[in-house]
């Protein structure tokens, strides 16, 4: 027989699970839109060797045909910050609301927030947030991982 008293306690642990739903979704999206900042940064990257290595054919005769090869590899870079940003600020919500955790999260997190930290000036304040927020809570991450290896799963 139910009694009054076991409703809230069920209501609790309900919401516990739905708001651990929500920030498993939020990580998810934050983690994929994160991504833009790695996929820029390596297009960017070829570009520039890209460029240097049409340089390295052809000459670099004019000054402005090198800064205008450049400049096209670092819109990558950029575009990729602009994709990544609102998936930080989803990430940080999640991490704040949340308390899912699980070990390919913190990996995730930890090689963001090294991105975010290559992004002067504001991206760096962010990715230190987000490097020690991450941090602080590595026991949650790391348990499940823990949790795993104790029943005898590599």
């Amino acid at each position: 027989m139910e009694s009054i008293y076991n409703a809230p306690a069920s209501d609790i642990i309900a919401s516990g699970s739905k708001r651990e739903q929500l920030g498993k979704a939020l990580s998810v999206i934050g983690c994929i839109l994160q991504s833009g900042i790695i996929i820029g940064i390596v297009i960017s990257i070829l570009k520039m060797v890209s460029a240097f290595q049409e340089i390295t054919l052809y000459g670099a005769g004019d000054s402005k045909v090198m800064a205008g090869m450049i400049s096209s590899a670092l819109v990558s870079t950029v575009l990729g910050g602009v994709v990544a940003f609102p998936g930080l600020l989803i990430n940080i919500l999640a991490l704040s609301i949340s308390s899912y955790g699980s070990p390919w999260l913190f990996r995730a997190l930890i090689v963001s927030s090294i991105f975010w930290m290559l992004a002067f000036p504001i991206g760096t304040i962010l990715g230190v947030i987000l490097l020690v927020t991450v941090l602080k809570k590595r026991k949650i991450y790391l348990n499940g991982l823990t949790n795993v290896k104790k029943r005898g799963h590599p």
